[in-house]
């Protein structure tokens, strides 16, 4: 047999073994048989080849086989070398990923087939190198595209990137919350909040943050003003849905913020599952106290919320002459307004307080008496020493451990407070203040003043007898600065107090000990009760006796139609509506004079009843909604002096009124509800501002998912498959047509489908 020569050997004609299976063995194989790669290779590729050395020496040869464990690997006969079918495809159209493979297996080919095989092979370093594993995701990508439409997939992405990425905005909504509930200062510790807390409980908040890119990681101040904004807007929508259509009282009230600056804040009091309740409007800075000027201010704030003067049942002001003057005040525009004679009420808590500081300054032995309790407070307030002091001698005598609480002037309230604790340490305070007396320190002359107005007999009777005659007093004040308390229940909280305050009188004129003292207290408190009742009986006193009929079955009983008649001129209803209101009256009063015994109230089984009693119905609510005082709208300034603060000086208006609507409104903790209500608002803030498309173009952090930049997200991810793709012509041809972001969803499919009409103009939205 003649010898053949290798090189006859090696180019002999043996069919290639090419894969066909549709079953792989790895995530490689499925790629590589599923790739349209292989259309382009040769026809007849050898089984079987060798490389020569420059020595002429033969290498290790070539062999098909090695195909079947690495399935992107084939033979190139016109470039002797072996290549890889993915590389090839996707590395070329990659500079960086080219370079890092030095064009191996992809222009340059392959013919070390001695260090081929092996764990160290160059196969197998080829199969986990950067670039292969590149090419092998690019590769999937482009087989999930023929079989799902890239639309479809683009949607879906979409999808999920959004439902991961609301889920991470719950995180920092919540933050901001807690921080504005809470009256902390949300500009400064929002980011240090998310970023040393919230991150390091969160695995997922952390790497969703490190996903995106530097400028959209949510944790600046911007962002925390952001979400403020919008969890106020959806309080402002859900009192809007509360109070649509209903009838209403006003409550407003003027005060000065820190900044020396007049703060006008309003609220409103309706009705809401047949018990009253009291809401927090807004608070609105003021040029001036004018009359005119808060009334434009409060029908700016009413029409924003969709509220009519029409549905006005009262207002509640205090005693200011630009709010309750009957002629130029804030009281009379309303009435002009709403067409009618709109019920005003003074604060019945204020009142109170007028009462009471005018006695006081009628009798200079109890004005005295504040005097020194007052001398008190500023000795042990304005150091710490002394007040140390105070509470160890408390400790060593068995009494309570009480600080001395400022009596302020308008609060006759913190005047009871302090006469109280003043009684219940009088021997602590009294030691203390001998001992600072002798110890010659500071303020040790104004010590052993107050020690000498301690130890005065005149002094510990006054302080007695003011002890029992304002406790009886802070207890209707406390009564009447409850938010849910209804007109009706007044007369009956007056009279007890009344009732209670004569028996204090009955008892001080027993009394035999130092008369001239115990003459004083007494002719203080019979003066008192006079002046409450003379106060308490001013122009509403004929609509709060009507309403009175309403709190229990015994009043509505006894009462008559020309009570029920005045309550009618009160709110002012015409002759129809009176007719109406009568009729109802009648059919009700036998339900009255069976239900005399019982504990039940009319207003509320009336508002329950199912059938019957409309036009008594509609005035029972309008009882209810009728405010006995201004205690919410103190209230609202109280929240504003917490959050505006010296620190906190420079806040702007806006700031404020989130603020103070979310710490005086917002549920402790926000519902699941209001969560994602505030961030379906969140994505109309944005699309509002175009933030994200201006400041950010990467998709991944995208929180959005509303039709307008879910088209602007689907254009640019469209552009990205085109090229990796190499589909050069679509790629020019989305751009072109759907480079107006008002381009119809649908059409983007179409695009994919058919483009044999490349002059057509796209469909634009109406």
């Amino acid at each position: 047999m003649s010898k053949r020569s290798i090189k006859d050997y090696f180019s002999s004609n043996k069919k290639t073994k090419i894969v066909d299976s549709t079953d792989s063995i790895n995530i490689n194989q499925d790629i590589v048989t599923n790739s349209s790669t292989e259309d382009n290779l040769p026809e007849n590729p050898v089984t079987l080849t060798s490389s020569s050395s420059k020595q002429g020496k033969v290498n290790r040869l070539y062999n098909t086989k090695w195909e079947a464990d690495y399935p992107w690997l084939y033979f190139d006969n016109q470039r002797f070398g072996a290549f890889c079918k993915l590389c090839e495809k996707h590395v070329i159209n990659d500079s960086a990923l080219f370079a890092s493979s030095r064009g191996i297996f992809v222009k340059t080919p392959f013919q070390n087939y001695k260090n081929a095989l092996g764990k160290d092979g160059k196969l197998n370093k080829h199969t986990y190198s950067a670039s292969h594993i590149r090419s092998v995701e690019l590769e999937k990508l482009a087989l999930v595209a023929l079989k799902n439409p890239v639309y479809n997939q683009i949607l879906n992405q979409n999808s999920e990137e959004c439902k991961i990425n609301r889920k991470h905005l719950s995180y920092l909504f919540r933050s901001v919350y807690f921080l504005v509930k809470e009256e902390i200062a949300h500009t400064t510790k929002y980011e240090p909040l998310i970023k040393q807390l919230i991150v390091k409980t969160s695995d997922s908040l952390q790497n969703w943050i490190n996903a995106n890119s530097d400028r959209s990681t949510y944790t600046s101040k911007a962002t925390a003003s952001e979400l403020l904004c919008c969890a106020s807007e959806i309080l402002d929508a859900k009192l809007d849905k509360e109070i649509y259509g209903k009838k209403f009282s006003l409550l407003a009230d003027e005060s000065t913020n820190i900044n020396n600056k007049s703060e006008l804040s309003i609220c409103v009091r309706f009705v809401k599952n047949n018990q009253p309740v009291e809401r927090f409007l807004n608070i609105v800075a003021l040029s001036d106290t004018k009359a005119q000027t808060i009334i434009d201010a409060i029908s700016n704030e009413l029409t924003k919320h969709n509220l009519s003067y029409d549905n006005i049942i009262a207002c509640g002001f205090d005693g200011a002459s630009n709010m309750s003057g009957n002629k130029g005040g804030v009281r009379r525009f309303v009435s002009d307004k709403a067409g009618r004679e709109v019920p005003y009420i003074h604060c019945r808590a204020h009142v109170l307080s007028l009462a009471l500081t005018s006695m006081r300054n009628k009798f200079p032995k109890i004005k005295r008496v504040f005097h020194v309790l007052k001398d008190i407070y500023k000795l042990f307030h304005q150091s710490p020493k002394r007040e140390k002091l105070l509470h160890k001698i408390q400790a060593i005598l068995n009494d309570p451990i009480l600080k001395i609480p400022e009596a302020i002037e308008i609060r006759w309230l913190s005047h009871y407070k302090i006469v109280h604790a003043i009684k219940q340490s009088y021997i602590a305070i009294t030691t203390t203040c001998e001992h600072i007396h002798q110890d010659g320190a500071d303020l040790a002359s104004l010590a052993g003043g107050i020690l000498l107005s301690l130890r005065e007999e005149n002094f510990i009777v006054l302080l007695c007898g003011l002890d029992e005659i304002l406790g009886a007093i802070s207890n209707l004040s406390l009564t009447l600065q409850g938010p849910t308390i209804c007109i009706s229940a007044l007369p009956t909280l007056i009279k007890s107090t009344t009732c209670h305050l004569n028996k204090i009188l009955e008892g001080l004129k027993q009394d035999s000990v130092n008369k001239k003292t115990i003459s004083c207290l007494s002719q203080f408190l019979e003066q008192t009760i006079k002046e409450m009742n003379r106060r308490f009986n001013d122009t509403a006193l004929t609509l709060i006796e009507g309403c009175a009929i309403f709190e229990d079955y015994k009043s509505f009983s006894n009462s008559s139609e020309k009570i029920i008649e005045q309550l009618c001129d009160c709110f002012s209803l015409n002759e129809n509506e009176k007719d109406g209101v009568l009729s109802d009256y009648k059919s009700f009063m036998f339900v009255a004079s069976q239900k005399v015994k019982t504990n039940g109230y009319p207003i509320t089984d009336l508002l329950e009843a199912n059938i019957g009693y409309e036009h008594l119905k509609k005035l029972s609510e309008s009882i209810l909604c009728i405010p006995i005082g201004t205690p919410t709208v103190e209230r609202s300034f109280s929240a504003m002096n917490r959050i505006m603060t010296n620190l906190r000086n420079r806040m702007g208006q806006d700031t404020l009124q989130y603020c103070m609507k979310i710490s005086i409104e917002g549920d402790e903790d926000p519902s699941i509800e209001y969560v994602d209500e505030v961030k379906t608002n969140t994505v109309k803030e944005y699309l509002k501002h175009k933030r994200l498309v201006k400041q950010d173009m990467d998709t991944s952090c995208m929180i959005l998912c509303t039709d307008k930049l879910q088209k602007f997200i689907i254009r640019r991810k469209l552009l990205l498959l085109t090229v990796l793709s190499n589909d050069w012509n679509a790629y020019f041809e989305i751009g072109r047509r759907s480079s107006n972001l008002r381009l119809k969803p649908q059409l983007l499919q179409n695009i994919l489908l058919d483009t044999s009409n490349p002059d057509s103009e796209p469909e634009l939205n109406p």
